[in-house]
């Protein structure tokens, strides 16, 4: 009954370490004491209470929401809002505007997003191990784009020597005829809770910049550190707060945020896109399901409607 590729995907659910929640006995203190407990959902109940009374007493809504434009790519307000958290966290090396910064309704779908963008279907993403096992689905279940992980052991990944076990994968896949396109990060890293040294990043750069890969910085657990006290610790240091001058076309970086994570908030499904490259953006824009902003026509055009392009936005304190 189903397509070839409807039978691939819904095959996906059906691999066991990809979705074993689903199918045994979560723990419940009533009905289920024996049961498991997840650590591998990034959910954080226990401040559900405080969230839901802080947006109850401080959210309100104009009737403007209700309309076609107000949320379309983040809206009038949410990037430049964003904007705002990003500089005053995020150190920038140049302050991020609303203009760079994209919206959509959860991570995965911006990643699915990007790999339409950046790759076609038969390219490859690249990335160390071990790591977040969803990117394989996020891009490659739809956008078709194969997955190729560097021969690196666990804190291999955070050295500057990471990018020669990436110039290997490389060359072994193109070897064999595939194409990479995209070099994916995740700063701070899941699941294994180290921030990447800057030396390392560095490194990364000019890897990318050697090859033209884009890479892409899933930095969604930026805020989710704390300091250990223990000597040697690495601090979080964002892929934007380091000077792109002689390293990187900054063409070919983006960074991947959420509200999933530092806002405890995973049911708040909002994926932010900060880049500075105008060609990803409008691509990005024209596969989104509201791409842009649409608005009633003036009188003088007669039932006609004006297609408006994507805001610019006013920074925020």
């Amino acid at each position: 009954m189903l397509s070839t590729r409807g039978k691939k995907l819904t095959g996906m659910l059906d691999e066991p370490w990809r979705f074993p929640l689903s199918r045994v006995a979560m723990f419940n203190a009533t009905s289920n004491p024996s049961g498991l407990i997840s650590f591998g959902t990034a959910e954080n109940s226990l401040v559900y209470d405080e969230l839901t009374a802080y947006v109850n007493r401080n959210v309100q809504f104009d009737k403007s929401v209700w309309s076609y434009g107000y949320s379309s790519v983040g809206g009038k307000e949410f990037p430049a809002a964003m904007a705002g958290h990003i500089n005053k966290y995020f150190d920038p090396i140049v302050p991020v505007k609303g203009s760079d910064i994209l919206a959509t309704n959860s991570v995965p779908t911006l990643s699915e997003l990007l790999a339409f963008t950046l790759a076609d279907a038969g390219d490859a993403i690249l990335l160390s191990r071990p790591v977040y096992g969803r990117f394989e689905i996020d891009w490659g279940n739809r956008p078709g784009l194969k997955t190729i992980y560097a021969d690196t052991e666990a804190v291999e990944s955070f050295t500057p020597a990471v990018a020669r076990k990436y110039e290997e994968a490389l060359v072994a896949a193109e070897a064999r005829g595939v194409k990479i396109r995209v070099l994916i990060i995740v700063n701070p890293h899941n699941p294994l809770g180290r921030c990447y040294p800057r030396e390392t990043l560095i490194e990364i750069f000019k890897f990318c910049q050697k090859h033209q890969i884009h890479l892409v910085s899933d930095e969604i657990y930026a805020l989710s550190v704390f300091n250990s006290g223990e000597s040697g610790t690495v601090p979080f240091t964002s892929t934007l707060s380091i000077d792109p001058t002689g390293l990187i076309d900054e063409k070919l970086l983006h960074v991947i945020y959420g509200m999933s994570k530092d806002f405890s908030a995973p049911g708040l499904r909002i994926g932010c896109l900060i880049s500075k490259n105008p060609q990803v953006q409008k691509a990005v824009r024209s596969t989104s399901a509201l791409e842009s902003d649409w608005q009633p026509a003036t009188a003088s055009q007669r039932g006609s409607f004006a297609r408006t392009t994507f805001p610019i936005c006013q920074e925020r304190e």
